[in-house]
């Protein structure tokens, strides 16, 4: 099992401040990925890094935040909000409350996150209803089988008391 642990803005809870998951009327249909914007750079010893908009490619479930120059997991977050991730253990705070921005290791961090167990339940939890369908679609479908199958059968019942 994956360990996960990644850096995160220091002493900031980016969840009570990030307008995009708030908790009514829910969170928004996908990730704040601003692929025109000016990315701040941060000094790493003598290097300036900043955040690529080709990671958004690389790496889907990124949700910028613009108030901080940071990056949370919009799967995990989604998944959090709506209570999924309760028992998953190793939830990383820098991807659901901190904001992660050490983009001199972002990518192997990106990776290491897309490994851990918290962000696999919530692909896990993402991806159930496409895969599976909702149940009470399926219910549904199969209840209107049944009764039709019942319908024929009665009618054919009742033809032959007739007779």
């Amino acid at each position: 099992m994956q360990t996960c642990t990644s850096s995160s803005v220091p002493n900031a809870n980016i969840s009570d401040q990030s307008q995009p998951f708030n908790d009514e009327p829910g969170v928004p249909p996908g990730p704040h990925q601003p692929f025109e914007f000016n990315f701040a750079a941060r000094i790493y010893g003598k290097q300036n890094r900043a955040f690529q908009t080709h990671w958004f490619r690389s790496f889907p479930w990124l949700h910028y935040l613009e108030i901080n120059d940071s990056v949370l997991c919009y799967t995990c977050i989604t998944a959090d909000k709506q209570k999924k991730l309760i028992n998953a253990r190793n939830s990383e705070k820098a991807f659901l409350v901190e904001g992660f921005w050490n983009w001199n290791k972002a990518l192997e961090k990106f990776r290491d996150h897309q490994k851990c167990t918290c962000h696999r339940l919530a692909v896990e939890h993402a991806e159930s209803p496409r895969i599976y369908g909702d149940i009470g679609e399926k219910m549904n479908a199969t209840l209107a089988e049944e009764r039709k199958k019942n319908r024929t059968i009665f009618i054919k019942t009742e033809k032959s008391w007739r007779m």
